[in-house]
């Protein structure tokens, strides 16, 4: 089920991207190339500015749950916690692991389990 909403938002992603690269097309075949370079100028600013005001409300959250990093211990990191709850670092080993931790690979063969219980 996450698999194919993951499907269905990448599609959707798509979809986007296209409709995005033709409303641009039709800006720039409407306004002359100065006009187009002002535009695209003052949307990457917006873009910018938005990144700035999602990394300080991180920051700010890193901050309030008393979790110290550096940014470059936070980009070497397996585990991102977005919650509003502190993991501990036993939590964040646990989460590191992954499914080699939870699932194991090896092939389970159903008659030796029965033969060694004495069925």
């Amino acid at each position: 089920m996450l698999y194919d909403l993951c499907k269905e938002q990448q599609k959707r992603l798509r979809k986007l991207n296209l409709d995005m690269l033709d409303c641009q097309s039709r800006i720039q075949n409407a306004v002359n190339y100065l006009t187009w370079i002002e535009i695209e100028s003052y949307i990457n600013t917006l873009i910018h500015k938005e990144k700035e005001i999602i990394a300080v409300y991180h920051n700010k959250k890193y901050l309030a749950l008393n979790i110290r990093f550096s940014q470059g211990e936070f980009n070497n990191k397996l585990v991102y916690n977005y919650s509003y709850r502190a993991l501990s670092l036993a939590e964040e080993n646990l989460l590191a692991k992954g499914w080699k931790y939870a699932i194991n690979l090896n092939k389970f063969n159903s008659l030796n389990n029965k033969a060694r219980k004495g069925y």
